[in-house]
């Protein structure tokens, strides 16, 4: 190919892109935290997002949905370790008679934690937007 080849090919797919919609084109308003769709959909359509957001642990931790959630996650894996090191000795010598420690039952509780954490990263989720309707929310942070 000569440059010439090259960029009437380029711009040939772009031209599909806009045409067949593969590439959408948005607004991000940051004040109102609104994401604008700028295509006309005559039907519903399914809309696959990729995004990400960049913050800070500051910020993190200052938001009060992820702070709550970071604690709950940060006490799951401390349970998770303390079960560990308490599995390698189910009992200690005492005075009074042998200690037996709760591995099983703690690791029980942190794996039952970590179940409810993960499902409440599953409800932010949207599985049929069709039934949101068009007009969904999108939840940022």
């Amino acid at each position: 190919y000569d440059l010439t080849s090259f960029h009437l090919v380029s711009q040939y797919v772009e031209q599909l892109e806009h045409l067949f919609a593969t590439r959408l084109t948005f607004s991000w308003h940051e004040n109102t935290r609104t994401l604008h769709l700028n295509n006309a959909f005559t039907r519903p359509e399914r809309v696959l997002m990729d995004t990400m957001i960049e913050r800070t642990e500051q910020d993190l931790m200052t938001d009060r949905i992820t702070k709550r959630w970071i604690e709950r996650w940060a006490l799951h894996e401390a349970m998770l370790m303390l079960a560990q090191i308490r599995g390698k000795y189910s009992t200690l010598p005492g005075a009074g008679g042998g200690i037996s420690l709760n591995a099983a039952d703690l690791q029980s509780q942190a794996m039952q934690l970590r179940e409810e954490l993960l499902a409440e990263l599953e409800d932010y989720v949207a599985d049929t937007p069709e039934d949101v309707g068009m007009h969904s929310t999108f939840i940022l942070g």
